[in-house]
């Protein structure tokens, strides 16, 4: 059964929906207010070990899920324009959206498309454990069981609904579960790097091992619902770096460099994709010329056969 909302909630919630994006936009402006001075290679190091963990192994795990028959080039460019419009919704569902919408294009099922951006995000998901698992010892004792707790959350809510989506996935080899995990936990280096370059670029020294839990604790919030550059993840790896000893300009510093690079390569890669698109819309619009009618002449009168002798 479809959920209707109440008329009078319609026009708050479609407001909402459209500043929330704009909450983030500006949570990351302010941030970057507090960035002084940024070591350009740790910035270029970052940035390309985000780009390629983001846009290459992430496509690559997403295709290895989905085995449609579809072009690496085609799944790289959804991606990519799906990754600018999740950076401008609530808890990146417009990428979700998106990924969804091309599939469907392609004659993809609906029941069929769900179930593999399930599967996708639940291998996002197990490396995210693997992260608190790994580095939730530096954690304090309180912060590392709200962390554990918001992860069972997740995961009853996924046992809880799995007969809705998990007989839609394809027969699971454990050779292609086991590379699915391992695109994830590549993302996930190159994740870490991202954020240790940043943190480089700004002069700020934290421990290593303390940084990885912090890290952890940032991943796990992420689940909670947040917009990009004003959600629980971004609160989250502020309030650790001044924990571990960072001034709150430093680490707000941080922050903003990582919310802002982000938007670099999604701009590049997605909005190029969707300008493309919308060029190339206006192009095949343009090239349907209406054809006029055509007046076509009355028939001559035809004359009488002539009686045909008996």
């Amino acid at each position: 059964m479809a959920l209707t909302l109440p008329r009078r909630l319609r026009r708050p919630l479609t407001w909402l929906a459209r500043l929330l994006p704009l909450a983030g936009i500006a949570g990351g402006v302010a941030a970057l207010q507090h960035v002084r001075a940024v070591a350009l290679l740790p910035v270029v190091v970052g940035i390309t070990a985000w780009t390629v963990a983001n846009y290459v192994v992430n496509v690559l795990r997403w295709r290895s899920i989905s085995g449609r028959d579809l072009s690496l080039g085609w799944y790289t460019r959804v991606f990519a324009e799906g990754e600018l419009l999740g950076l401008l919704t609530p808890q990146h569902a417009g990428a979700l959206w998106w990924r969804a919408r091309q599939l469907s294009r392609t004659g993809a099922d609906r029941a069929g498309v769900a179930a593999e951006l399930t599967a996708d995000r639940l291998c996002s998901a197990v490396t995210v454990v693997a992260a608190l698992l790994v580095g939730g010892a530096a954690l304090p004792g309180s912060a590392r069981s709200a962390a554990f707790v918001v992860v069972a959350a997740a995961a009853a809510v996924v046992v809880l609904t799995r007969h809705r989506w998990l007989h839609r996935l394809p027969t699971l080899e454990p050779r292609r579960a086991a590379r699915w995990v391992g695109y994830s936990l590549l993302f996930q280096a190159g994740y870490v790097a991202f954020v240790l370059y940043a943190v480089s670029a700004v002069g700020l020294v934290v421990p290593a091992g303390s940084l990885l839990g912090v890290l952890a604790a940032a991943q796990v919030a992420s689940v909670l619902p947040g917009v990009h550059g004003a959600g629980p993840k971004e609160g989250v790896l502020a309030g650790g770096l001044m924990t571990l000893g960072a001034s709150q300009g430093a680490a707000l510093a941080v922050v903003g460099l990582l919310v802002g690079l982000v938007w670099v390569p999604a701009l590049l890669l997605g909005g190029g994709g969707l300008v493309a698109r919308a060029v190339g819309g206006v192009r095949m619009r343009r090239r349907v010329v209406p054809v006029a009618p055509v007046a076509l002449s009355p028939l001559p009168a035809l004359s009488p056969l002539p009686a045909l002798a008996a």
